[in-house]
């Protein structure tokens, strides 16, 4: 639920700035009569997003992105402070080189979460490399601190919208610190995609390795998942996607499910159909 407003200008260099409203968590008050207003009134409790984006195309092959934002969650989980004050600033190259195209970025973020200290970073890099039909791809992400204090919150929160662009598409890496036991997430990829000329269809496969920044019991690897998907562009601007994906667990994330003295060993299958239209 996303409310607010964008300006964009063009001094140059091209950005914008926005102000959101995530969650307003407010009760309704329908009448203006004196006794539903509550005294003494109540705290804010809603969630905002401020921020700056800024893109630069530096020439034909390189263009640069910056984006930096603040969010805020007023909802008091300790007593008299905000539920988390975040600030992130990230920076982005995108390089297209004939058949080759690569992203780099990095984030760090920084303010407080739950009465702890948030200090934690991503890395991020991929490439893309084009043979005909076939676009092959590998990459990196790297999330989280390598100094972990008990005061600190060391998880990256990605940004919003964007956590199956890092972590796969069965979203077993959402809701973060809890998700890793705060000890941050990579991801080691491979992709495959094929698009042949003059076909409607397209594929795309890729294969992921997730372990954590920092071992839990001496373990690190959560686990393998494999993401297939088809492409149907119906007409012009509508598209029917298929995908498929699993996911096998490794030793900590076994741990992380299991139950009693039973580990959960099995792996797990999502799958879905999309419609996508654009008027």
């Amino acid at each position: 639920n996303f409310t607010g407003v964008r300006a964009s200008f063009d001094l140059g260099i091209k950005f914008d700035l926005f102000a959101l409203t995530l969650n307003d968590r407010q009760t309704n008050i329908t009448n203006a009569t004196s006794n539903v207003y509550p005294y003494p009134s109540r705290p804010d409790t809603s969630s905002s997003l401020y921020g700056l984006f800024l893109s630069h195309k530096l020439n034909d092959a390189n263009r640069i992105d910056l984006l930096t934002y603040y969010d805020i969650n007023r909802k008091n989980i300790i007593a008299g402070e905000n539920s988390f004050e975040r600030t992130t600033v990230a920076l982005t190259h995108f390089g297209d080189y004939e058949n080759l195209s690569t992203i780099v970025e990095g984030a760090y973020q920084f303010g407080i979460e739950s009465g702890k200290d948030v200090s934690a970073y991503t890395v991020s890099a991929s490439g893309r490399y084009k043979v005909g039909s076939s676009f092959f791809g590998a990459g990196v992400d790297l999330g989280g601190r390598r100094i972990i204090k008990k005061t600190e919150m060391n998880t990256f929160q990605v940004v919003y919208g964007s956590r199956n662009r890092f972590y796969g598409f069965m979203d077993y890496f959402i809701i973060m610190p809890a998700n890793t036991d705060n000890a941050g997430v990579n991801n080691y990829y491979l992709t495959y995609e094929l698009a042949p000329k003059n076909s409607k269809f397209s594929y795309t496969a890729a294969v992921n390795h997730f372990t954590t920044n920092q071992t839990r019991n001496d373990l690190s690897t959560l686990g393998q998942e494999l993401d297939l998907t088809i492409r149907y562009n119906l007409v012009k601007g509508t598209t029917i996607r298929w995908g498929g994906s699993v996911f096998v667990p490794g030793d900590l994330m076994k741990t992380f499910f299991k139950v009693g003295n039973v580990e959960r060993n099995d792996p797990s299958f999502w799958t879905y159909i999309m419609f996508t239209t654009n008027i």
